[in-house]
């Protein structure tokens, strides 16, 4: 997708599902840790402190 469609998405999605609002930074960010950290750094909000981790699957 491009810019102008991820933002027309947000948008549309934001009107549809006010208690889980989304930005396109938000997501631009979320990307960049999926990236980075796979899976888990979508199914956990915060990393672990030490070394800014995130927590591998049991």
């Amino acid at each position: 997708m491009k810019q102008k469609e991820i933002v027309e998405f947000l948008k549309d999605w934001n009107e549809k599902h006010p208690d889980k609002k989304s930005s396109y930074s938000a997501l631009c960010k979320s990307r960049i840790k999926y990236e980075q950290f796979g899976e888990d750094a979508l199914l956990f909000k915060k990393g672990v402190k030490e070394d800014n981790i995130y927590p591998q699957r049991l």
